[in-house]
């Protein structure tokens, strides 16, 4: 019985259902923040939210019945997501105010994870991640530092012309941040030359820490597709 179960899991239909309904939940949730859509059908979308929320809820048993290792895969990354997935809508309203009510709607957005079992480049994608870990960590503590060292010098030298602007190291990693990535909001900007030599140097630094990863996830996207094309033609 608990292979039959794992086998229709596991099979095509399966997966393409499961993903139908993830799709269908990303549509309900969407037009569900519109004001006139929820005054007027609030109460069907709240039933296909929980036709849905009991759709994942059964899934979350299945899987937890036909793992070898339950312990393990409840506190892995899809058992918590499963696990999240159902818990917002468990919830009673009478219990919350507008604002929490809404907070617990934006957490069930995390329901689209469940999109990485069911859809091949994602899964492509987790392997990259695994096998290039240590390379992803390395760039990220390099960004990390330099953007913490950044802010603390883009403090130092424009706090006295800007005290309201830079007022803190936090606020400076505001603009660090933006300025790495090559974002710039342009709420925060260095007026000094000392300021202005730092946010340009950062800049260029930026777009060399940032096509790190993106050439790394690409260059093993490409070797995990290839590597998958060619065990299907064994």
């Amino acid at each position: 019985m608990k292979k039959v179960i794992e086998n229709k899991m596991n099979s095509k239909a399966y997966e393409i259902g499961m993903l139908l309904i993830v799709l269908s939940f990303i549509f309900v949730i969407t037009i569900q923040s519109v004001n006139s859509i929820e005054i007027k059908y609030g109460s069907l979308l709240n039933v296909f939210d929980y036709i849905i929320t009991a759709i994942f809820f059964m899934d979350y048993i299945l899987r937890i019945y036909i793992s070898e290792n339950r312990i393990k895969y409840i506190f892995s990354f899809n058992g918590l997501i499963d696990l999240v997935s159902i818990l917002p809508t468990l919830i009673p309203r009478a219990m919350l105010d507008l604002r929490a009510i809404r907070v617990v709607r934006s957490i069930r957005i995390l329901r689209l994870f469940k999109l990485t079992r069911y859809t091949r480049a994602t899964k492509l994608l987790v392997r990259v991640f695994k096998k290039e870990k240590e390379v992803l960590l390395i760039t990220f503590i390099i960004a990390i530092s330099l953007i913490y060292i950044s802010a603390v010098l883009i403090y130092g030298f424009e706090n006295v012309d800007q005290p309201e602007v830079f007022r803190d190291i936090p606020t400076s990693l505001w603009w660090a941040v933006a300025t790495m990535t090559t974002v710039g909001y342009g709420d925060m900007y260095p007026i000094t030359s000392a300021g202005k030599i730092i946010a340009s140097m950062l800049i260029f630094v930026g777009i060399g820490i940032i096509a790190i990863p993106s050439g790394v996830i690409s260059a093993g996207f490409l070797y995990e597709l290839q590597e998958e094309r060619n065990d299907s033609n064994l």
